[in-house]
C-alpha cells in the first residue's frame, strides 16, 4: 500500500489547492504517496490506524471539530502518532499560533499563504515530512 498524506479539509473552495497539491505529491514522491482528502477529525482518527500516514496536514475548524478540540487532539496525539502534523487554517491570530505549535504541530501555514505560493507550501510540507523522518530514525 502507497504511503499517505492526509488533508482534513472541508472548505470546496480549497480544491484548486488540493488539486495542485496532489499532482506534486504524485511527483515528489515518484508515485510512491496519495493524497488522502477528508472531512473530519474523526475520519483521520481512524485513517491513522492504518499505519500508511506520513504527514497530515490538518485544518483547524472541521465539521465535527471546533478549533479548542482539534487542538487537544494535536496535543493528545501528536508525541505519540510519529506523524508530523501541520495546521492549516485561516486563522492568522499569532495565539493560535502558539497554542498548536506547543500543543506540537510540526508546522502551522495560513491558507492565504498555501493559496498565493502553493509550490511554497508544498516545499515546507515535503521539508516537515523529511525532518519527521529524521526524528523518527526512519
Amino acid at each position: 500500500m502507497k504511503k499517505q498524506i492526509v488533508m482534513v479539509e472541508d472548505d470546496k473552495g480549497f480544491a484548486g489547492l488540493v488539486r495542485d497539491f496532489r499532482k506534486n505529491v504524485d511527483a515528489m514522491f515518484l508515485g510512491d504517496a496519495e493524497l488522502v482528502v477528508l472531512q473530519g477529525l474523526e475520519m483521520l482518527k481512524h485513517v491513522l490506524t492504518s499505519g500508511h500516514v506520513i504527514l497530515v496536514l490538518l485544518d483547524l475548524t472541521l465539521p465535527d471539530s471546533p478549533p479548542e478540540n482539534t487542538i487537544n487532539f494535536i496535543a493528545r496525539e501528536a508525541h505519540t502518532l510519529n506523524v508530523p502534523i501541520i495546521v492549516i487554517t485561516g486563522d492568522e491570530k499569532l495565539d493560535t499560533r502558539r497554542q498548536c505549535i506547543f500543543s506540537g504541530a510540526a508546522g502551522f501555514v495560513l491558507k492565504k499563504h498555501a493559496v498565493e505560493s502553493p509550490n511554497s507550501f508544498f516545499a515546507y510540507c515535503y521539508n516537515t515530512y523529511l525532518i519527521g523522518l529524521g526524528r523518527n530514525g526512519s
